[in-house]
């Protein structure tokens, strides 16, 4: 990350939080003084021991920073001084038949600060670990192709696909309330993965007792990321309009789980994915870190909310 990325992201802390501080711990009212006569601006929070050192003139506003019983810190030629609270109201912006406190009108809006900042710096970390994970492939890839320097990074042989499968299956197989129904590819039948595959590859039975639900997983595994503007394309079109008529044919919740890096039987990054939250063929990865999963972890189906993830 560069040196202006971390300084923006410091920046950007800073104002979240002091922006939350400002609005759950420091309390600040903007009064106007509504009244006939000046209120005296005082020395001491009492109206004998206080000595007048000046005064708010009527139609006046002033900002107070917190209460003291009835009276109102404000800072006066640099101090901190006291005024009546009691004397003053709550300055409003009045729009056509409808008002409103303009402290309230500031809160709102250092609220908002905070919020915008957060979500600014929460897109800002997914961007890191996405970046992250796309440099960490590329060097991956990088000594592999030193190393063996045999075949494109990102082609996926039969075989691979076959071995991803496997470990997949194997995630599932180790859970109790899984039942394997159909695979569509097996060791004697590897002609079958091909682009023009309109069913996912496997299917499963989640049984938690007394109900069953049936779900299906399609598996691509990538032992490369290229970090470019289309991002992972992993379907055609075909495929992609036949897995969602597929999965509402059928009545049944369909998957898709991509892995990164490492290799076919163990790869480095697991995204599980559902096929409702893909809108196209391609996937971008700052999409697909969302669904980052523990490639060392077994898969459970959660019926209720209908994701899946490893436990």
């Amino acid at each position: 990350m560069s040196r202006s990325i971390r300084l923006s992201t410091a920046l950007l802390a800073i104002i979240s939080l002091l922006s939350l501080l400002m609005v759950l711990f420091f309390p600040i009212n903007i009064m106007e003084n509504n009244n006939q006569d000046q209120v005296d601006i005082r020395t001491k929070s009492n109206a004998f021991k206080g000595e007048v050192i000046g005064s708010i003139k009527p139609g006046n506003i002033i900002m107070c920073y917190g209460k003291k019983v009835d009276w109102a810190k404000i800072i006066y030629m640099g101090k901190t001084r006291y005024v009546n609270f009691t004397l003053l109201s709550p300055k409003k912006l009045i729009f056509q038949n409808y008002s409103i406190e303009l402290d309230t009108i500031v809160k709102l809006i250092l609220g908002s600060v905070f919020l915008i900042s957060f979500l600014v710096l929460s897109r800002m970390k997914e961007n890191k670990n996405a970046h992250s994970v796309s440099q960490s492939l590329r060097v991956e890839a990088k000594y592999r192709i030193n190393k063996k320097n045999d075949q494109p990074f990102n082609a996926t042989s039969v075989e691979e696909s076959i071995e991803f499968d496997k470990f997949i299956l194997n995630k599932f197989n180790s859970n109790k309330y899984f039942r394997f129904i159909e695979w569509l590819g097996d060791e004697n039948s590897r002609t079958i993965y091909s682009k023009s595959n309109i069913r996912p590859n496997l299917k499963f039975e989640f049984d938690v007792g007394q109900y069953a639900y049936q779900l299906a997983v399609e598996n691509k595994w990538y032992n490369k990321y290229d970090d470019d503007i289309e991002g992972i394309k992993w379907s055609d079109e075909r495929q992609f309009e036949s897995f969602h008529l597929y999965q509402k044919s059928n009545s049944i919740s369909v998957f898709v789980v991509i892995g990164l890096g490492g290799w076919a039987y163990q790869p480095k990054y697991l995204f599980i994915v559902p096929l409702n939250q893909l809108e196209s063929p391609t996937v971008k990865m700052n999409t697909l870190y969302q669904y980052k999963n523990d490639p060392n972890k077994l898969i459970y189906f959660d019926h209720k909310a209908n994701t899946l993830s490893t436990i």
